[in-house]
């Protein structure tokens, strides 16, 4: 139980991750548009 608590774990870093790689872009062209 606890490999799979820790791999629940795992995943969720990655998906957090995944998420932040994915914003930064976004984050930039707004900033872009609004400078």
């Amino acid at each position: 139980e606890h490999l799979v608590y820790i791999e629940m774990q795992i995943c969720d870093v990655i998906l957090s991750i995944n998420a932040v790689i994915i914003s930064v872009p976004i984050l930039r062209t707004l900033a872009v548009i609004f400078a």
